[in-house]
């Protein structure tokens, strides 16, 4: 998990305005970043997967969340619509770690205008976490990428996820007639029948779980 994904699961469990208790509300939001887990999409072709850097670095395990009520309700009316500082974010409780990032190969997104196939995960080590070697190793000014690559390793997972689906066999499902641009059932007592079942089926993305290399640790 990476401080944007806690940012976008924050901003799911934001209250409304009217469910606010105060002018100003402010709440914690716990950040766990040493899972040493990454998630990617499924497609990937996880032969493409590169070892790129490993550095100390410093980042936060808390993130505030301030919401100004009045603030954030004239934003609205103005602008007709959120806006990113509603709520605004802080991080908090910052501490050291060891940054590994690695490179893959995957689709590009629609949004990029260039077509950019190059993509990157990170996950964090908490000092602790790596033996002492280790963080020597990674010290010394003149250590090559391929010698920091090989104090790392990773394995990766599809897990099966929980999927509800219809069964269209059992089913039953009514007739329907277009009537003044509305869509009507054509026969008006009948009643649709939709049966689910949930199945286990293979999750859209893979976990990529970065460890140390045996022999390191």
């Amino acid at each position: 998990m990476n401080p944007k994904t806690v940012l976008i699961a924050a901003l799911f469990a934001i209250p409304t305005f009217a469910e606010l208790p105060a002018a100003v509300s402010t709440r914690v939001v716990p950040f766990a970043p040493f899972t040493h887990v990454a998630t990617i999409p499924a497609e990937v072709d996880l032969s493409s997967i590169r070892f790129e850097r490993v550095k100390l670095t410093r980042i936060p395990t808390q993130f505030v969340m301030t919401m100004d009520r009045r603030y954030c309700e004239d934003v609205v009316q103005r602008a007709s619509g959120p806006s990113m500082f509603c709520p605004a974010f802080q991080s908090a409780n910052r501490v050291h770690a060891y940054e590994v990032t690695y490179s893959y190969q995957g689709q590009p997104l629609a949004s990029d205008e260039y077509g950019s196939r190059y993509f990157t995960f990170s996950v964090y080590f908490h000092p602790e976490q790596l033996a002492p070697a280790t963080r020597e190793a990674i010290a010394r000014p003149r250590l090559s990428k391929a010698d920091a690559g090989a104090l790392f390793a990773f394995n990766s997972e599809r897990p099966l996820v929980r999927k509800t689906m219809i069964v269209k066999a059992a089913s039953k499902f009514c007739d329907a007639v277009v009537v003044d641009g509305y869509l009507e059932k054509a026969d008006a007592k009948c009643e649709d029948r939709i049966v689910h079942e949930t199945i286990a089926a293979p999750s859209t993305d893979i976990l990529v779980r970065v460890t140390q290399a045996a022999g390191t640790d």
